[in-house]
């Protein structure tokens, strides 16, 4: 396990769970290793947060593991004139959700948190009604990560009123955020 002062906590979860790897107990870690370790979280992960990273640090290579399968990513702000905050205010430029706390990641993949509004009182997660027709076929279109009315309109082949409409009905259904021309899916079609 890296770093060396984990080893007892890896213990620990092998004992009580599993270790996923690609690579047997006891060969030594090397740097190659991991974007491939980094890629075994990705594909586990229904989000991926990234903390803080400089503009070519290890964690883009989760981002792109994560985005290869459709995975959200979200990103935390830092100072912008903070090298170790290039690579999270990137990925925010980039169309990555902005995470403040634990209930932005929550409600990006549309469980309830405290305090807020997307479950329900008695803490069951909301209930979407499945979109159909014209709006099905535009949640398909959106991913975890912005897109612009503009490109989905030219993806969907959609005239304006009914792109519109389903537009609407995705975000009156709670499966999808506009904001300032910009549509970003908040939930998967599986969690229904």
């Amino acid at each position: 396990p890296c770093p060396v002062r984990n080893r007892a906590l890896a213990r620990e979860v092998a004992d009580r769970g599993a270790v996923l790897s690609e690579v047997p107990p006891g060969v030594p870690g090397a740097r190659w290793r991991y974007p491939v370790r980094n890629r075994i979280l990705a594909a586990l992960a229904d989000a991926v947060v990234i903390v803080e990273s400089s503009g070519g640090g290890g964690s883009m290579h989760t981002v792109r593991a994560a985005l290869d399968r459709n995975r959200a990513v979200m990103a935390v702000p830092g100072p912008v004139d903070s090298p170790e905050s290039e690579g999270t205010n990137e990925l925010l430029v980039d169309g990555a959700a902005p995470v403040r706390d634990a209930a932005d990641v929550l409600a990006a993949l549309g469980h309830p948190h405290s305090g807020g509004t997307s479950g329900t009182r008695d803490g069951a997660p909301p209930q979407r009604e499945r979109p159909s027709g014209d709006a099905a076929a535009l949640l398909d279109l959106v991913s975890w990560r912005a897109v612009s009315v503009e490109e989905l309109a030219r993806r969907s082949g959609l005239g304006f009123g009914r792109l519109s409409a389903a537009l609407v009905s995705l975000e009156t259904g709670g499966w999808i955020l506009q904001r300032a021309g910009w549509v970003e899916r908040l939930a998967r079609t599986h969690s229904a």
